[in-house]
Protein backbone atom coordinates (compact mmCIF):
# COMPACT_ATOMS: atom_id res chain seq x y z
CA UNK A 1 0.00 0.00 0.00
CA UNK A 2 1.31 3.39 -0.94
CA UNK A 3 2.32 5.25 2.33
CA UNK A 4 -0.13 8.30 1.62
CA UNK A 5 -3.02 5.95 1.15
CA UNK A 6 -1.74 4.01 4.34
CA UNK A 7 -1.65 7.29 6.33
CA UNK A 8 -5.34 8.38 5.10
CA UNK A 9 -6.45 4.99 6.02
CA UNK A 10 -5.29 5.38 9.44
CA UNK A 11 -6.94 9.40 9.92
CA UNK A 12 -10.12 7.60 8.62
CA UNK A 13 -10.35 4.95 11.25
CA UNK A 14 -9.88 8.73 13.27
CA UNK A 15 -9.18 7.93 16.24
CA UNK A 16 -6.62 9.72 18.58
CA UNK A 17 -4.28 6.68 18.74
CA UNK A 18 -4.48 6.14 14.84
CA UNK A 19 -4.18 10.19 13.93
CA UNK A 20 -0.98 9.58 16.62
CA UNK A 21 0.66 6.59 14.67
CA UNK A 22 0.07 9.00 11.34
CA UNK A 23 2.07 12.10 12.93
CA UNK A 24 4.78 9.20 13.54
CA UNK A 25 4.92 7.45 10.69
CA UNK A 26 5.66 10.44 8.04
CA UNK A 27 7.48 14.15 7.98
CA UNK A 28 6.00 17.05 9.67
CA UNK A 29 5.50 18.88 5.81
CA UNK A 30 3.39 15.50 5.07
CA UNK A 31 0.81 15.09 7.65
CA UNK A 32 -1.21 18.54 7.61
CA UNK A 33 -1.18 18.97 3.31
CA UNK A 34 -2.33 15.41 3.66
CA UNK A 35 -5.04 16.05 6.23
CA UNK A 36 -6.51 18.98 4.82
CA UNK A 37 -6.77 17.14 1.26
CA UNK A 38 -8.46 14.39 3.29
CA UNK A 39 -11.07 16.59 4.75
CA UNK A 40 -11.70 18.91 1.35
CA UNK A 41 -11.97 15.78 -0.43
CA UNK A 42 -11.97 12.72 1.39
CA UNK A 43 -9.95 9.57 1.28
CA UNK A 44 -9.83 8.87 -2.69
CA UNK A 45 -8.64 12.19 -2.95
CA UNK A 46 -5.98 11.75 -0.12
CA UNK A 47 -4.97 8.67 -1.92
CA UNK A 48 -5.16 8.96 -5.18
CA UNK A 49 -3.57 11.74 -7.46
CA UNK A 50 -6.21 14.05 -9.68
CA UNK A 51 -5.09 14.63 -13.31
CA UNK A 52 -2.43 17.91 -13.46
CA UNK A 53 -3.31 20.61 -16.11
CA UNK A 54 -0.70 20.79 -18.92
CA UNK A 55 -0.56 19.79 -22.35
CA UNK A 56 -1.64 15.80 -23.02
CA UNK A 57 1.37 13.76 -24.55
CA UNK A 58 1.28 14.25 -28.14
CA UNK A 59 2.27 10.35 -28.71
CA UNK A 60 0.92 7.22 -27.36
CA UNK A 61 2.60 4.18 -26.04
CA UNK A 62 1.82 2.53 -29.50
CA UNK A 63 3.37 5.12 -31.23
CA UNK A 64 6.83 5.27 -28.75
CA UNK A 65 6.97 1.05 -28.84
CA UNK A 66 7.47 2.01 -33.05
CA UNK A 67 10.19 4.02 -32.61
CA UNK A 68 11.71 1.43 -30.08
CA UNK A 69 11.27 -1.36 -33.08
CA UNK A 70 12.53 1.30 -35.87
CA UNK A 71 15.68 2.02 -33.48
CA UNK A 72 15.95 -1.76 -33.05
CA UNK A 73 15.22 -2.83 -36.62
CA UNK A 74 18.27 -3.00 -39.19
CA UNK A 75 20.08 0.24 -40.12
CA UNK A 76 20.08 1.68 -43.28
CA UNK A 77 21.94 0.17 -45.81
CA UNK A 78 25.69 1.56 -45.45
CA UNK A 79 25.54 2.22 -41.62
CA UNK A 80 26.49 0.06 -38.59
CA UNK A 81 23.69 1.92 -36.42
CA UNK A 82 20.79 4.24 -36.46
CA UNK A 83 21.68 7.88 -35.70
CA UNK A 84 18.90 9.93 -34.39
CA UNK A 85 18.37 12.19 -37.50
CA UNK A 86 17.80 8.65 -39.52
CA UNK A 87 15.66 7.49 -36.97
CA UNK A 88 13.52 11.09 -37.45
CA UNK A 89 13.45 10.85 -40.98
CA UNK A 90 12.01 6.95 -40.83
CA UNK A 91 9.38 8.10 -38.10
CA UNK A 92 7.86 10.91 -39.91
CA UNK A 93 7.27 8.31 -42.44
CA UNK A 94 5.30 6.26 -40.35
CA UNK A 95 1.20 6.50 -39.76
CA UNK A 96 0.74 9.10 -36.64
CA UNK A 97 4.73 10.36 -36.63
CA UNK A 98 4.47 13.15 -39.54
CA UNK A 99 5.41 15.92 -37.53
CA UNK A 100 7.71 13.61 -34.76
CA UNK A 101 11.20 16.20 -34.10
CA UNK A 102 14.42 14.64 -33.77
CA UNK A 103 13.99 15.61 -29.84
CA UNK A 104 11.00 13.84 -29.29
CA UNK A 105 12.64 10.81 -30.89
CA UNK A 106 15.38 11.05 -28.42
CA UNK A 107 13.39 10.87 -25.29
CA UNK A 108 11.11 8.63 -26.48
CA UNK A 109 14.38 6.22 -26.75
CA UNK A 110 15.66 7.71 -23.71
CA UNK A 111 13.16 5.93 -21.76
CA UNK A 112 14.01 2.65 -23.14
CA UNK A 113 17.00 0.59 -21.08
CA UNK A 114 17.75 -1.18 -23.86
CA UNK A 115 21.29 -0.25 -26.55
CA UNK A 116 20.50 -2.29 -29.90
CA UNK A 117 23.38 -0.47 -31.12
CA UNK A 118 26.33 -0.89 -28.36
CA UNK A 119 27.63 -4.74 -29.23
Amino acid sequence: MHSAAAKAVKVDAGTKRSVHAVCSAGTRDQLPNLLQVYLQGGLNLAVFDVARSGRPKQYDTDAEARVTALACSQPPQGRQRWTILQLEEAARQEAGLGTVSRETVRRMLKKTNSSPGAA
